[in-house]
């Protein structure tokens, strides 16, 4: 450690680039917990139901693992253009997951038997339709010149297609393997009669 007169600065490219890695994975871990802690107040709020909390996180966290698993597959870091895609697909797929969410307690009977074809009957084309073009959108990127931008299009094509297929497909086979509380059907039923 340098203790005499003055100061010292380290300035070049490594420096800067070993520093926006620091930087990066602080912003990582700060920003995606609070996306979380966003998507289960709005959650909680819409549906006040354990099960409808943990069952579409568990299904978005799911797919952001499964996307952060394909970039390191194949070999892309996180850098400054990617960081947003894992807060970026909790608030996309979360809105599938809503609706989902929301055709399954909706579905659901007294005895807590629930359809899935019913499920994706109502809500599975609007859902698939919005994720198909949002995918387009983002895949339309992927053509961009600039390679931060590009590769900012595929992979969040890629993740958009991932937690769409985890909200239609594995969140109503999730909600039929945890079927719910009578009584808090009976509940949710009188509080949508008032």
């Amino acid at each position: 450690a340098y203790s005499g007169p003055g100061s010292i600065y380290f300035t070049g490219v490594t420096h800067i680039q070993a520093r926006a890695v620091q930087l990066m994975r602080a912003d990582l871990l700060r920003f995606l917990p609070l996306s979380l802690l966003c998507m289960m107040v709005v959650l909680w709020l819409a549906f006040r139901s354990a099960r409808a909390l943990v069952l579409p996180l568990t299904s978005l966290s799911l797919g952001v693992a499964e996307l952060l698993g394909v970039m390191g597959w194949f070999g892309t870091p996180i850098t400054l253009a990617t960081l947003v895609l894992p807060s970026l697909l909790l608030v996309i797929g979360g809105s599938y997951a809503v609706h989902v969410t929301a055709a399954v307690l909706d579905s659901e009977d007294e005895e807590g038997g629930l359809s899935i074809e019913d499920v994706l009957s109502r809500v599975g084309l609007p859902v698939f339709v919005s994720a198909l073009t949002t995918a387009v959108g983002f895949g339309s990127l992927a053509f961009h010149p600039i390679p931060a931008i590009a590769t900012l299009g595929l992979f969040a094509a890629i993740g958009v297609s991932l937690t769409t297929l985890g909200s239609l497909i594995g969140l109503p086979l999730a909600f039929a393997a945890l079927p719910g509380r009578p009584h808090a059907r009976k509940q949710r039923a009188a509080r949508t009669e008032v």
